[in-house]
């Protein structure tokens, strides 16, 4: 019966990332129908080695950072480009592998000067109204890189502005810089991120990509499954602007005067096994409603920007299933438990708080759905 549940959940890894609560339900009823403890409502997530547990301040689950194999990462690049040569304009389809190559050895000669890519379009059109603001992109690259390495990825359509404008002088001191790359024009410039993160990863780097992109675009890609989604959502640091309404500067087209930062989870949304078939922890919903997984994503239904972590976190619970009639004792020593919120500002963000030690464990299968 274990081996048989293993397998059904093993399946649910491949197809489901958070579980609802009718799920749950049928997962609670299967196991009063054996030697197994389900232990639900797990809340308190630190990175580390795989476990879970009791402790004095409440029950702990130890997740690991989300990794893919260098099989999969050559295979995730590979879909990549074959779907920029499909999507490209005829012009551009000859050459998109050759300017992947470019852009793999811009990077490759840079790459302990990478800690962040910044997204510029997303950045500079975030709230303004459908144009795109230089001033609004320079204030997050300027932000970020008092504390990071950060590089832009800028399309070649954005980089055409004026002789002399002061446009024109922050697209310069970027240039001068190195601290930009510009895509060709035919191509999707976020295909270029997102090859900058898998190529990087190959590397042992594990670098954040600040971009608020849902990847809607890329969900209609077939030769994606699931396990392509967790690794980019995995490196997307996320943000949000403020606004002083006395202060708003019309004229240099931004919206915001200031902008927090939030690192995605250090850890994989998905389910886990422990090591030694101890038994298996994973995610569902906490609210009563069932939710579908997309709306993990959605701030609100009238805000195309995605949830922040922490307002996710609040929505997730961990359930631990395993064979034993007791809950499992925590080796986690309470006294030394790092600090769990893992949702940060500029001001208290580290990198190093954003990887784990631990690989995640179990198969990921291909979804035909994506």
């Amino acid at each position: 019966m274990w081996e048989r549940g293993k397998q059904v959940l093993g399946d649910i890894q491949g197809y489901v990332q958070v579980l609802d609560t009718l799920t749950l339900q049928s997962i609670k009823n299967w196991s009063k129908s054996g030697n197994i403890h389900l232990q639900t409502d797990l809340k308190a997530l630190i990175t580390g080695e795989l476990k879970s547990g009791d402790s004095k301040s409440g029950v702990v689950c130890c997740l690991p950072e989300f990794k893919i194999s260098e099989e999969e990462r050559r295979r995730y690049t590979k879909a990549l480009i074959d779907h920029q040569k499909k999507i490209s304009p005829t012009r551009v389809k000859d050459r998109v592998e050759g300017e992947f190559e470019s852009w793999r050895q811009w990077i490759e000669k840079r790459a302990n000067e990478i800690e962040i890519l910044i997204d510029t379009a997303n950045c500079g059109f975030y709230m303004n109204g459908g144009e795109f603001s230089y001033f609004q992109a320079n204030m997050m690259f300027s932000t970020l890189s008092k504390r990071y390495k950060v590089k832009l990825v800028l399309s070649q359509t954005r980089a055409k502005v004026e002789h002399g404008s002061p446009e024109s002088k922050i697209l310069d001191d970027w240039k001068s810089s190195e601290s930009v790359y510009i895509t060709p024009t035919g191509m999707n410039d976020d295909a270029f991120w997102m090859y900058g993160a898998l190529w990087l990863s190959g590397l042992g780097k594990r670098i954040l990509i600040l971009s608020n992109d849902l990847l809607r675009d890329h969900h209609l890609n077939t030769s994606y499954d699931k396990g392509f989604f967790f690794f980019m959502t995995s490196h997307l640091m996320r943000f949000r602007g403020a606004t002083n309404q006395h202060r708003k500067n019309k004229k240099r087209k931004i919206q915001c005067d200031s902008f927090s930062f939030f690192p995605p989870f250090p850890y994989s949304i998905q389910p886990h096994f422990l090591p030694s078939n101890q038994g298996i922890l994973f995610p569902y919903m906490a609210e009563s409603s069932s939710l579908l997984e997309k709306d993990l994503y959605k701030h609100t239904e009238t805000d195309s920007t995605p949830a922040l972590p922490e307002t996710i976190a609040n929505r997730i619970r961990w359930a631990l299933l395993n064979l034993t009639s007791e809950p499992m004792k925590s080796t986690t020593n309470d006294s030394n438990k790092p600090n769990i919120n893992t949702t940060t500002s500029t001001s208290s963000n580290n990198t190093s708080a954003t990887s784990g030690s631990a690989k995640s464990l179990g198969k990921r299968k291909r979804d035909p759905g994506t």
